[in-house]
């Protein structure tokens, strides 16, 4: 009935553990909670730091195989002069404005501040650093343009906007934690503001506001661009000819993978595809990479922005937050940004909004308002429309107008525009998949062009490759409107390698027509691959086979269209050469990734440190020691340990793995703490600390969309014998309404239930639970939260 799951047992100082699975440590500050003596004591273990996700999981990005899609390109500006066509991408910076510096020098300023009065006087406003220093003052420029009619004359006295422009961006490196932050100064009516810098591209699309009504035609004086995607290239035209312009692309031009957005080791980690794009010719034929998948994502309320519910989010600075997406922000009722402000028992006692017409409004959870108590004061929590000071929307930091302590937590719901595609059909998280210390995935995307057809619907697929480089799954089939590589990577046990290499040579002329191959050794070849020779000609031949007897390798499903010379030199490539740019090939598929999860090998992240002095718990000296070492460890009445320290009976701790159907409430006859005592009492050692883990057939929520009274949720199938109940709330911790009135059907293509009857503008958070053939609820999913649209 019971497995045991982990163990660990007498620790000792600094012990290594990094030649074994550590996702996460396996105990953290065990507590025996018997009694010794007079005295309850916490044992005496200590870890040095959590073992966390981002230790663990390593990607080796090699998207820049090819080289239009490499970071060489992005790192030079390109010069030109009126209109320009690219052929490598369509993300990119435009500006016309340059620094002053000395005649030979020229320097760009491709992002702009845009200040919130167009008739503010230029040299009021000044750029500080984070000393709120000013910096430079040739290194940035202050433009106020004048506004003009539609006939292009200008309106005297009046002003189109007033913006700076500079290269300046704040920073955050969330792993090293260096900041570096930038502030816009500037007087309105005798009034000094200080705001955080909000760069924004120089340049922007053009819209119909900046077409004139008289003419017809573009304003000339618009700071604007026209983007034509042609065949194989993207053309760009400005407004203006005549004039020095400067162009650079954008890091999200490429087609790179990115890191999940929460490694938490308890949540799924997905990765995501930026949504870039770039055109090749290989061999006179055209390629062109997109990522289709990006346009089939749930999008709220409208393609391509999102929203996220109460992300936690992270402060750098006593008044500057940061989210891990840009943010998207209008004073209105549709784009709007909320911010709860939490003590550590999570109780709101702030909540920020760029709403106004929610300011002084109380806030509620469950329909009733929310009492703050802060110390002596009490009173009603408000949403405060005045206590976000100003906002970097495309950094994702936030700026708020007083400071606050360290010990409140911040929960931000945001919209955000999305900028790449989340692959949710592959987890990474190496918790969720036992089998993933062994494998590692390959990610890899295929464009349309050359033996590819021009109009699939899917571009991103993975592999799934074990330590030994044979290859034994893949997201390919003939379902995604490409080359079925599924039936082709392994077929009766008879495996494609991904990276693996052989050589031999042809024994004696091999005739065109022929299904086979002879060559002089093939003990060194796997019994399935691509077999790969160079011509006279200097070009390649690739020929996939499919089976090998003694020294004739049997080619899969072709022959040979000419003669193949005796002592020819042949070579084995299987997956990783044939299949990516690097090669000449026909199908031109570009490898974003390898994504491997393995131990860290840093022995103080995976180290448990035993403080015991033999025979007892810890010396006071011990005490001071773990403390410094991790703030977070608390101990029991060390004032009363002696120099010898007290006993504790067993040296370790495990993790015991149970079915939940084992418990009360879902359908077995233990309760927790009967099923406690056999594990410790049946199971385990005196003194040996169980962690029980339950688990089972709980669903797990793909999507969530939204409209003015409606919620469409769907979620991954856990088989044909389980069926489904849905529930809703209008706060993440219940209490939970059930929306169906009957179970739902479980369905191999995608399960999913639409809730009726909800309010607009409002909040709700939904979760799923299975249903056995005999009747037993499972726990509720994880909850997933969105907001109705406005009606």
């Amino acid at each position: 009935m019971f497995s045991l799951y982990w163990k660990i047992g007498n620790v000792s100082h600094s012990k290594d553990f990094s030649t074994r699975r550590n996702i996460k440590k396996p105990v953290l500050f065990p507590q025996y909670q018997g009694n010794v003596g007079s005295f309850d004591l916490v044992s005496a273990y200590v870890g040095s730091r959590e073992i966390n996700p981002p230790s663990n999981l390593n990607i080796i990005k090699v998207e820049d195989s090819i080289p239009e899609n490499s970071r060489n390109p992005l790192l030079n500006e390109i010069r030109w002069i009126g209109n320009v066509g690219l052929s490598t991408t369509q993300h990119f910076l435009l500006t016309d404005v340059v620094g002053e510096y000395v005649s030979s020098e020229v320097k760009p300023f491709y992002w702009k501040h845009v200040l919130p009065d167009a008739g503010i006087d230029p040299l009021s406003v000044t750029i500080l650093d984070s000393s709120l220093l000013p910096v430079d003052r040739y290194s940035y420029k202050v433009i106020r343009v004048e506004a003009r009619d539609d006939l292009d004359l200008v309106v005297s006295g009046t002003y189109e906007s007033c913006s700076i422009f500079s290269n300046y961006k704040n920073l955050y490196n969330k792993n090293s934690g260096e900041t570096e932050f930038y502030y816009v100064r500037y007087s309105v009516s005798g009034t000094t503001h200080y705001k955080l810098l909000n760069s924004e591209p120089a340049f922007t699309e053009a819209t119909t506001d900046d077409v004139s009504l008289v003419t017809g035609q573009l304003k000339s004086w618009r700071k604007v661009y026209i983007l034509t995607t042609g065949v194989s290239y993207f053309a760009v035209t400005t407004p203006s000819t005549g004039i020095n312009y400067y162009l650079t692309p954008l890091e999200r031009s490429r087609i790179l993978v990115k890191d999940p957005i929460d490694r938490s080791d308890n949540v799924p980690w997905f990765l995501s595809v930026s949504n870039g794009s770039l055109n090749i010719i290989r061999d006179s034929v055209p390629y062109s990479y997109s990522i289709p998948e990006f346009s089939s994502q749930t999008f709220s309320p409208l393609y391509p922005y999102k929203i996220e519910v109460e992300e936690e989010a992270e402060r750098i600075k006593p008044d500057i937050l940061k989210v891990d997406r840009n943010l998207l922000i209008v004073d209105s009722t549709l784009y709007v940004m909320d911010i709860l402000i939490c003590d550590a028992n999570m109780n709101v006692q702030y909540a920020l909004t760029s709403e106004t017409t929610k300011n002084g409004t109380y806030y509620q959870e469950n329909g009733k308002n929310v009492l703050r108590i802060i110390e002596t004061d009490k009173a009603w929590v408000t949403w405060d429309s005045n206590g976000i000071s100003s906002c970097d929307l495309d950094g994702g930091f936030i700026h708020l107008q007083r400071e606050y302590s360290d010990t409140k937590y911040f929960y931000i719901t945001y919209y955000y525009k999305e900028t790449g595609y989340e692959l949710t059909t592959l987890n990474v998280n190496p918790v969720f998949d036992e089998e993933y210390n062994g494998h590692f995935y390959v990610l890899y995307i295929i464009p349309s062009g050359g033996d590819n057809f021009p109009t699939q619907n899917t571009s991103i697929h993975y592999l799934k490759v074990d330590r030994s480089g044979r290859i034994i799954e893949t997201s390919q089939n003939s379902s995604s409107g490409n080359l079925d590589l599924a039936s082709t990577i392994h077929l009766e046990s008879q495996y494609m390698y991904y990276s693996q290499e052989a050589t031999t040579t042809s024994n004696g002329i091999n005739y065109s027509g022929q299904n086979y191959v002879d060559v002089i050794d093939a003990s060194s070849f796997p019994s399935k691959g691509i077999l790969f020779w160079k011509t006279i000609f200097n070009t390649f031949v690739y020929k996939p086979y499919d089976s090998i007897v003694g020294n004739r390798i049997y080619l899969e499903n072709t022959t040979l269209s000419s003669n193949l010379p005796a002592l020819t030199n042949l070579r084995l490539h299987s997956f990783k050469t044939p299949y990516t740019t690097e090669a000449t090939n026909r199908y031109q598929w570009l490898i974003l990734a390898e994504v491997h999860s393995a131990s860290s090998s840093r022995v103080d992240d995976l180290s448990i440190i035993d403080l015991r002095v033999p025979g007892g718990v810890i010396k006071s000296k011990y005490y001071r020691e773990a403390s410094a070492l991790d703030p977070r460890s608390v101990w029991a009445r060390p004032e009363v340990i002696s120099s010898r320290g007290q006993a504790v009976p067993g040296h370790s701790a495990a993790i015991v793995k149970l079915p939940y159907t084992l418990l009360k409430d879902y359908g077995g006859v233990l309760a927790l703490e009967e099923i406690e005592a056999i594990v410790k009492d049946r199971h385990l050692a005196v003194g040996v600390m169980p962690i029980i883990i339950f688990h089972g057939a709980i669903p797990e929520i793909e999507s969530l969309s939204s409209t003015s009274t409606s919620i469409s949720v769907s979620w991954y199938t856990e088989g044909s014998s389980y069926t489904y109940n849905i529930y809703y709330s209008t706060s993440k911790d219940g209490e939970w309404i059930l929306a169906n009135s009957s179970p739902v059907g479980d369905s191999a293509y995608g399960n999913n239930y639409t809730i009726e009857g909800l309010t607009p503008k409002l909040t709700y958070y939904v979760v799923v639970t299975s249903i056995s053939l005999d009747g037993i609820e499972s726990p509720k999913s994880s909850a997933w939260g969105i907001k109705t649209r406005n009606s």
